[in-house]
C-alpha cells in the first residue's frame, strides 16, 4: 500500500477552510454582525469540525480505513496553519484595502464591551491603546495565525481522538 500524504490533504483541506472562514468573514464584515459574536463562534466551531471531519475522513479512505491519533493530529494542525495563513491575508487586506473603517466598529465594539464590564476610562483608554496594534496594527496577521492554530489544536486534539483507528498489531 502507498503511502498517504498528510500534508497533500491537510492544504487541500486548509484551502477550503480558509476560503469558507473569508466567506463568513466577509458576512459578519459586511452586515455589522460582530456585536454579537457568538455568531462567528459558532460558525467557526461547527466549520472547523466539519472540515476535520471531511479532512480525516479522505485520510482514512486513502489510508486503508486507518489513522493514529499522531496522523490526525498533525493532519489537523497543517490544515489550521495553512488556513491562517489565507485567513490573515485576507484581514490585512480587508481592513487595509477594503474596509478601513471596520478597524474603528470593531474598536467601538470592544470600548462598549469594556464600559459593560465596569472599567474605568482611563483603563479603557489603555485597553483600546493595547488592542489597537492587535487588531489592525503590524502584529495583527500574527494574531490571526494564532488564532487560527490555538484553536485548531483543541478542535484537532478532540476530533483525532474520536476519528482514530489504529490498525491491528497482529494481521
Amino acid at each position: 500500500m502507498e503511502k498517504v500524504s498528510t500534508a497533500r490533504i491537510a492544504l487541500k483541506w486548509g484551502l477550503i477552510y480558509g476560503l469558507l472562514s473569508i466567506v463568513v468573514t466577509t458576512i459578519i464584515y459586511t452586515f455589522n454582525l460582530m456585536e454579537q459574536s457568538w455568531i462567528s463562534t459558532v460558525a467557526s466551531i461547527l466549520l472547523s469540525f466539519g472540515v476535520l471531519y471531511l479532512a480525516f475522513r479522505e485520510f482514512r479512505e486513502l489510508n486503508g480505513g486507518f489513522m493514529r491519533f499522531g496522523q490526525g493530529l498533525g493532519l489537523g494542525m497543517l490544515l489550521f496553519v495553512t488556513a491562517g495563513v489565507l485567513g490573515a491575508g485576507f484581514d490585512t487586506l480587508y481592513k487595509k484595502v477594503i474596509d478601513p473603517g471596520v478597524v474603528d466598529k470593531i474598536l467601538d465594539i470592544t470600548e462598549m464591551q469594556y464600559e459593560k464590564s465596569g472599567m474605568s476610562p482611563e483603563a479603557i483608554e489603555q485597553g483600546l491603546e493595547t488592542a489597537r496594534p492587535l487588531i489592525a496594527g503590524p502584529l495583527a496577521p500574527l494574531v490571526v495565525i494564532l488564532s487560527y492554530v490555538v484553536s485548531g489544536f483543541i478542535c484537532s486534539l478532540i476530533m483525532a481522538a474520536v476519528m482514530k483507528k489504529n490498525q491491528p498489531v497482529f494481521e
